[in-house]
């Protein structure tokens, strides 16, 4: 697999280190891998009458001229890696498989598929038409098996919880199951299929198995510190079709499931009705038959006491957090889940304008401060001396003077609130650098 390629557009494989390959009298120059694609190509295998041309000689076919048709970046814009299988003896690319971080690849002991482990961001479980589930906003693990006769994808399987789940490796067995390990800050893990585990800390309260947690008022919680995993994927038995499907059907190559009446089947996993979501982190969403079978539906408690925003399930009067980095967290001082407002959409507080393009704590701004553009009039020093400037008539007093005690009161008054004034402002930039 390699690293970014594709990230941002399409990126061709024919690249890299030239081509071998025989060079007939005409200067016709026949590539290794047309030559033969069984072996590493010698002198020994050019026709008589033809040289053979080494990789590094200047004859050599240009690794940009062999036009394979092989990319990487052709598919989601959200991709992180890419899978390249090249030719054993002569580098050819044949294919490039677009995927999301990928930790580890594990091919079949017979050689016909390879399994690739790995993570996926939010918006990054894309495999060509089938999108992964997000989970909770953090991260889900993987493995999706590859045809490698053709790159194209068999089926794509997701594991996790409402924490941080990362595969770091996987091995293959000669039966051709996977064993994957890795870390994991989710209590309950659900792997795909049947198999479903707890992670028990000492010394915490964790009451929350998958279908309780939501009867018993809790959500399924993150672990507080990182849990090692290994788990065996198993692959060379065979698949069983979910317990609330009737049959399966292809419809162009897309599977056209018939899902049993008060059921779903949400992500390629079964749910009766009525099931929430709360084991990825959304205890506002639930399986609603009567809306659709296949997708999570809003609970009652969406539009009431709840929100549904950022594809987060938040509470009433939870404010919007935004992580400028590991250690630093900024909390809106406007923006909060106001359900009776907006179940989907922050609301903004009374008293508030949202700055518009700003994230916390730059977000907001008080209806009541003065805008920071105000015009201010210009202070305009004048010399006693110059003859262009004509001094203003004075106050007008009961007797058209001022006395040396006033002026005195007057000076004092007014150092005093240029003090107060730079006083103030020092105060103020003081709680800015503390906030």
């Amino acid at each position: 697999a390699l690293d970014d390629a594709g990230e941002n557009g399409v990126v061709t494989l024919d690249g890299g280190t030239s081509y071998a390959g025989c060079k007939g009298e005409d200067g016709t120059l026949t590539p290794e891998y047309m030559v033969n694609r069984n072996k590493v190509v010698t002198a020994e295998d050019c026709p008589p009458a033809s040289d053979f041309v080494t990789r590094q000689s200047d004859d050599a076919l240009p690794a940009s001229n062999a036009v394979s048709g092989a990319f990487c970046g052709t598919g989601h814009d959200a991709v992180d890696s890419c899978i390249i299988k090249y030719h054993k003896y002569s580098g050819l690319p044949i294919w490039g498989s677009d995927m999301p971080p990928v930790a580890s690849l594990v091919p079949s002991p017979d050689g016909d598929w390879v399994m690739a482990v790995g993570f996926y961001y939010p918006t990054w479980g894309h495999f060509d038409s089938v999108v992964l589930p997000d989970y909770n906003g953090i991260e889900g693990a993987y493995n999706a098996k590859l045809d490698t006769d053709t790159g194209r994808g068999e089926y794509a399987m997701h594991s996790g919880g409402v924490g941080k789940d990362r595969p770091y490796d996987a091995v293959g067995s000669p039966e051709g199951d996977i064993y994957i390990v890795g870390y994991t800050q989710s209590a309950v893990i659900n792997w795909g299929g049947a198999l479903m585990t707890k992670i028990t800390e000492e010394g915490e309260d964790q009451n929350d198995d998958a279908g309780t947690a939501f009867q018993m008022g809790k959500v399924s919680s993150s672990t507080s510190e990182y849990q090692f995993f290994a788990v065996k994927l198993s692959t060379s038995e065979d698949a069983v079709m979910p317990w609330c499907m009737e049959s399966c059907s292809l419809q162009e190559n897309v599977a056209n499931p018939i899902i049993k009446g008060d059921t779903c089947l949400i992500d390629n996993v079964c749910y009766d009705s009525g099931a929430t979501a709360e084991l990825f982190g959304r205890p506002c969403l639930v399986c609603n038959p009567g809306l659709t079978q296949t997708e999570w539906s809003f609970g009652p408690t969406v539009g009431v006491q709840d929100c549904f925003i950022g594809n987060i399930c938040r509470e009433d009067g939870e404010f919007l957090t935004y992580r400028e980095s590991r250690r630093v967290t900024h909390t809106s001082l406007c923006q909060l889940c106001d359900p009776l407002e907006s179940s989907t959409e922050w609301s903004v507080g009374s008293d508030y304008l949202l700055v518009e393009g700003e994230f916390p704590p730059n977000d907001c701004a008080n209806v009541t401060d003065p805008p920071e553009d105000s015009p201010i009039d210009p202070v305009v020093e004048v010399s006693p001396t110059d003859p262009t400037v004509t001094s203003p008539d004075p106050p007008m007093t009961s007797n058209n003077t001022v006395s040396e005690e006033d002026s005195s009161l007057s000076g004092a008054a007014i150092i005093g609130i240029a003090i107060g004034a730079v006083v103030g402002c020092g105060l103020i930039i003081m709680a800015l650098k503390i906030r």
